[in-house]
């Protein structure tokens, strides 16, 4: 080194020298700076830096600095072979100045280069003393050799560059999941909003401009003030909530006849991530297809109330005109049309129980009494019939909150079903549980276009059957905001199951 030239001061800080604002993270470039500076600080003319692949376990050459640097951009390193294997091998690092004379490197180095009079390898060791690359500095010959005072401390700047190293690439990977990120957001049709810890919008895709403007950086509560009172009341208390799990719920605007999805999924200690997406379409979409199927099932009515009515009609009328033509037979046939007109009335008592709305007793109903007292009452008819009748109550009490009379009435129907579907020898059973009831047979079954058509008004399998009562046992056990599950198979029977959703 020439007399009026002065060394480069050290600082290790300089190599985590890194534009975090930037886009995208180099590693790279950010290498050769490291190179350079280490360059110049061990006055060395050629620096390269290899790297550990974790995939295929070889070191390769990821940087090289300066004129003696003229490595193949395809060079490995393996652990053991060479004057770099080995000091990856130990984890030592070394000052080489005549590599075949050293007794440890001499079966180990395959073309050793004669230009250069001096090398320093080094190591580079993470915080766990794993060796996740190597540091190699050269000099030509007419300088001199490293010294082990240099040794030294390239050995624990080796530290260092290691951690700077890491720590670029895990900046870069952060860096490139997070533009991955902010890509799939901005392809998203859907408003999406990242809010920090303290309530501010953090970020924010393309399509949650429309909603609210540019938003970033100011506060939730605030960014919403412009939104409809029905939409912002919801975005407000969906954030507030501070829920574990994502949450899901809609919005709607009468006023304007708009209806929205939110969700909410909340970020540990970091905030949480809303979505917002404009439901009005399938809002309206799904009350259009709601009223054609109300339509359809009012024009599958009148038409089946017609069919049911006529035939009372006809016996009616038929005895009407033996009467007129012959009184003598006024009271045989009185009696027909009373019966007929028992029908009729019947029929509109079954029709108004449909479209009757329900109004709900509620009050604490203990499933097994209902049960026995549904047993108790059809017992004669099951023995009328030669078909046996179990009772299967277990061992807790099933309290719910229901309407006793409408659940008698739900049980009392799944029941007679049953027992109408049974032949002489066959089994009905009533089980209870908690929160639900099961009425189970061994009769004949339904296939699956049966099952399918099951609850639809007026559809019947009986030959003097309304086809309403499956139709209202639907509507009971809906308005109690329960369920009912059909499991049958043709020729070995069917299980009806209704459970009662929430507490009980």
């Amino acid at each position: 080194m020439s007399a009026g030239r002065a060394k480069p001061e050290r600082n290790v800080l300089e190599l985590f020298d890194i534009d975090v604002s930037s886009e995208r993270v180099d590693v790279g470039e950010y290498l050769m700076r490291i190179l350079a500076r280490c360059a110049a600080w061990f006055e060395a003319s050629g620096a390269s830096i290899f790297l550990l692949d974790e995939a295929t376990g070889k070191f390769r050459v990821r940087g090289q600095f300066g004129i003696d640097s003229v490595i193949p951009e395809d060079a490995t390193i393996l652990s053991g072979i060479g004057v770099a294997g080995m000091c990856i091998e130990t984890g030592h690092p070394t000052v080489i100045n005549d590599p075949m004379s050293e007794p440890m490197l001499r079966d180990r180095i395959l073309a050793p280069r004669s230009d250069l009079a001096s090398s320093m390898v080094v190591p580079l060791l993470d915080l766990e003393s794993r060796c996740i690359g190597v540091l190699n500095l050269s000099r030509k010959h007419g300088k001199r050799a490293f010294s082990p005072a240099e040794l030294a401390v390239a050995s624990s700047l080796g530290r260092h560059v290691a951690l700077a190293a890491t720590n670029a690439s895990l900046l870069a990977t952060a860096r490139a999941a997070q533009l991955e990120t902010e890509s799939v957001l901005n392809c998203v049709a859907a408003a999406v909003w990242v809010i920090d810890s303290e309530g501010r919008i953090e970020r924010q895709n393309p399509a949650s401009i429309h909603v609210f403007g540019e938003a970033a950086g100011i506060d939730w509560v605030t960014a919403t003030e412009s939104m409809p009172s029905g939409l912002r009341e919801a975005m407000r208390s969906a954030v507030e909530a501070k829920p574990e799990a994502p949450v899901r719920l809609t919005a709607e605007d009468i006023v304007t006849d708009q209806a929205w999805t939110i969700t909410v999924t909340r970020l540990p200690d970091l905030g949480a991530v809303v979505s917002l997406e404009d439901a009005t379409a399938f809002r309206r979409a799904s009350r259009d297809f709601a009223r054609m199927k109300r339509l359809a099932e009012i024009g599958q009515m009148t038409a089946a109330i017609a069919h049911e009515i006529r035939n009372p009609l006809t016996g009616i009328r038929s005895a009407a005109q033996v009467i007129a033509s012959d009184p003598t037979h006024a009271v045989d046939f009185a009696a027909i049309i009373e019966e007929e007109v028992l029908k009729l009335n019947s029929l509109c008592e079954d029709f108004l129980e449909f479209a009757r709305p329900l109004a709900l007793r509620l009050d604490s109903v203990d499933l097994r009494q209902i049960a026995t007292l549904v047993a108790q009452s059809m017992e004669a008819e099951f023995a009328k019939e030669s078909i046996r009748l179990a009772l299967e109550l277990g061992l807790h009490v099933p309290i719910i909150e229901a309407d006793a009379l409408r659940i008698e009435q739900v049980m009392r129907n799944l029941v007679r079903n049953a027992l109408q579907a049974c032949k002489p020898g066959d089994l009905v059973t009533i089980s209870v549980r908690p929160a639900e009831f099961s009425v189970s047979d061994t009769g004949t079954g339904m296939c699956s276009e049966t099952i399918d058509k099951l609850f639809t008004a007026f559809f019947t399998t009986k030959s003097n059957g309304t086809g309403l009562g499956m139709s209202n046992v639907r509507k009971i056990v809906e308005a109690h905001n329960a369920e009912i599950n059909v499991d049958s198979q043709k020729g070995r029977g069917s299980e009806f199951t209704v459970r009662f959703r929430g507490k009980n």
